[in-house]
């Protein structure tokens, strides 16, 4: 049985980026890790989370209601629920 060819993560990164490009789908690269980076993108009604491994790739896609808002209270509200913050958020200048 033949060796399987190892993944080369940064290669596989640099392939999916240009494929990106090509298509004209804008996306963002940040890291959330220390050993990995994202790769976000939006396309119509999903968007994607990728993150590229050194020997792997995985990714997250969401389809749910992504709405914009500018309610105040529903800001506080959310990130009362979700986060854990230390310090109240300012108030906004309006």
């Amino acid at each position: 049985m033949p060796k399987k060819k190892p993944i080369d993560g940064l290669q596989r990164l640099i392939d999916f980026v240009d494929f990106l490009r090509k298509e004209r789908i804008h996306f963002s690269i940040s890291s959330k890790s220390d050993v990995s980076i994202t790769v976000d993108f939006g396309l119509l009604g999903v968007r994607f989370e990728v993150d590229f491994y050194p020997d792997h790739m995985i990714f997250a896609h969401f389809t749910g209601n992504e709405d914009v808002s500018s309610d105040d209270k529903l800001l506080d509200a959310l990130l009362s629920k979700f986060g854990e913050l230390k310090t109240k958020r300012p108030p906004s200048n309006s």
